[in-house]
């Protein structure tokens, strides 16, 4: 009898201290100062198409001076680059000058680098304690705190009921 006492005072004890432990609050969150670094190599390729051109006149001298008449141009030109060119072909036959000129295509190649720098500071970030908000209970858990007030009444009155018995018996 003596050991179901103990039992149940010790149930009651360790219910009781159960109940009463204590959370810690929560350390800061630390963010550390980081930097990130992204590059990206970017390519792309610049095509300049092949060109040509044509003069051709007719040479007549007046008055002992030359006169160019009835000129013919043809131009397919892209004002793009100048390099590339090849050397102009100039022919002068019984007064008609013809002048072509030619350009190959060409390609240039171009690498560039782009470089992305992200930058975090180190910064404390404290996490607030939540807040509670009261909210009306279930009949479900009204039913529940009624019953154990009544089941810990009853323990209450069959616990004093064998301390009594015990203290006769003694």
């Amino acid at each position: 009898m003596k050991q179901f006492v103990f039992f149940i005072t010790l149930f009651f004890v360790l219910l009781v201290l159960v109940s009463c432990a204590n959370r810690k609050p929560q350390e800061p969150v630390v963010i550390e100062k980081t930097r990130e670094v992204h590059t990206v190599v970017k390519d792309t390729i610049f095509r300049i198409e092949a060109d040509s051109t044509y003069y051709h006149a007719f040479i007549e001298c007046i008055n002992g001076q030359p006169v160019l008449k009835e000129a013919k141009v043809k131009e397919n030109r892209n004002d793009r680059s100048e390099s590339g060119l090849m050397k102009p072909k100039v022919s002068l036959t019984q007064g008609n000058l013809s002048i072509e000129c030619y350009k190959q295509a060409q390609e240039s190649f171009k690498t560039w680098r782009e470089t992305y720098i992200k930058e975090h500071e180190q910064t404390p970030i404290y996490i607030e304690k939540p807040i509670y908000k009261e909210k009306a209970l279930s009949w479900f858990q009204t039913t529940q705190i009624w019953l154990g007030r009544i089941f810990l009444g009853v323990l209450a009155l069959f616990a004093l009921v064998l301390l009594i018995r015990w203290n006769r018996i003694i």
